[in-house]
């Protein structure tokens, strides 16, 4: 057996990225004897950081919590006691068109402030941004399946319109709005308590580290370096796992975050034919981030900047100006993310199109100090299963793997609500009233 791991869990969980973690720190918390195996070096998944120089470089998630300590990550690590701290932006999201900076106001009652983005359109667009914002709003209405495209068609809106929203769509769920389901991004508000997304002190590797140190408390245990072949199935129960070497780890329930085509994987011929056509379908989101270091700030103000008038970058803020401590003294730090849309891209040109709507963006930036490019498709895709019409929110996969009482997926692939990384909040929060 391998250094540590014992021949029997109350609970394993395969996959330690931030879902694993919850769902581990959660059966901990409630008496589970744990075990946590992890194939990879480290711990956090798309969800951690690494120091570079002094920088903290994310694996993943850009340093941000949608909805910070009122979202559904950020109730579960409340729920946990972790010691988290939130920096929020003082400015109001800022939206970037003809080299000019607005602002887009969350409280309705800005919406028509002199430094609104509102007042760069017709009237015409006007009353369909309030169309909108009514449906965004009232989370009492019932909303109908339809894409936010389907929407913007029945206000119906003018090309600028759509291509505003356009842009807030790939940038919040990684699709853009034909292809984005109009009743998850306003249960994903909902979701995040129409709150704006707060900054992690210390950024993702903080946060992972605080779940890490939670788990060992409540006497988990963690293992790096450990491969998991397969999972034991007996009936319509699994038995535990069996890991590369061979050897086999007991367990009485099992917990997978190593998304549905490994999960299939592990169940092999057991794996339920549901599953299967769930895969065989769902298509997955990919992605590029981009850090960018400078001597001198490339953006005065704090938050979330989404440019209109590009064609691969779909936001960027400077995390630097939540949090000094990201970046090395002395210097500041912007991160960038592109989504790419089409699945059959070429990944070498994408990034090239984003290192050149950087430039533009920023004349002064020197091809030089965008010291990091990461790549999220393939197996390595932003989301195996992307934030589409048909696969959101309970079309996605249930956290039960029926017929198996005993084994549970929590991942970004689950049934639930939320921008990004916050639907796995609400897949942990629901996976922890299971157990």
């Amino acid at each position: 057996m391998g250094k540590g791991i014992q021949s029997s869990y109350d609970a394993v969980v395969v996959g330690a990225g931030i879902g694993g973690l919850l769902a581990a720190a959660f059966l901990a918390g409630k008496g589970y004897a744990t075990c946590v195996l992890e194939a990879l070096s480290f711990y956090g998944g798309k969800f951690t950081g690494f120091d570079y120089r002094g920088f903290q470089v994310p694996s993943g998630a850009l340093h941000l919590v949608p909805g910070g300590a009122r979202g559904g990550l950020g109730r579960c690590f409340a729920d946990l006691g972790l010691d988290i701290e939130y920096r929020y932006p003082k400015s109001p999201l800022v939206v970037l068109e003809g080299g000019k900076r607005f602002f887009i106001h969350a409280e309705q009652y800005k919406l028509f402030y002199p430094d609104s983005f509102l007042w760069r359109f017709k009237a015409r667009e006007i009353i369909t941004f309030l169309g909108v914002s009514y449906f965004l709003y009232r989370p009492d209405i019932e909303l109908p399946d339809i894409t936010f495209g389907d929407l913007l068609k029945l206000l119906p809106a003018s090309p600028r319109v759509k291509k505003f929203f356009n842009q807030f769509m790939i940038f919040a769920n990684g699709a853009d709005v034909d292809s984005a389901s109009l009743r998850e991004f306003r249960e994903s508000l909902v979701a995040a308590n129409y709150h704006k997304e707060g900054l992690v002190k210390g950024g993702c590797r903080h946060l992972i580290q605080e779940l890490a140190r939670s788990i060992e408390s409540r006497g988990g245990e963690l293992h790096s370096k450990t491969r998991v072949a397969g999972i034991r199935v007996r009936g319509n129960r699994v038995t535990g796992v069996e890991l590369a070497t061979g050897e086999t780890v007991k367990a009485g329930l099992v917990v997978t975050n190593v998304g549905p085509k490994r999960t299939r994987s592990l169940l092999g011929r057991h794996t339920p034919r549901w599953f299967l056509e769930k895969e065989g379908s769902f298509l997955p989101s990919y992605g590029i981030s981009y850090s960018v270091a400078s001597d001198r700030p490339l953006l005065e103000h704090d938050n979330v900047e989404v440019p209109m008038d590009h064609q691969y970058l779909c936001g960027y803020t400077q995390v630097s100006n939540l949090d000094p401590s990201l970046a090395p003294p002395g210097k500041h730090y912007l991160l960038a993310a592109q989504m790419v849309t089409d699945l059959n891209a070429d990944i070498p040109h994408e990034i090239e199109g984003g290192i050149r709507d950087l430039q533009d963006i920023f004349p002064q930036l020197d091809r030089s100090q965008v010291f990091n490019v990461s790549a999220f498709h393939r197996d390595w895709a932003g989301a195996p299963t992307g934030q589409r019409i048909g696969q959101s929110g309970p079309d996605r996969y249930p956290i039960q793997v029926d017929p198996f009482a005993n084994l549970y997926m929590v991942s970004h692939d689950s049934q639930g609500w939320g921008f990004a990384g916050d639907l796995i909040g609400h897949a942990a929060w629901n996976f922890r009233q299971m157990i």
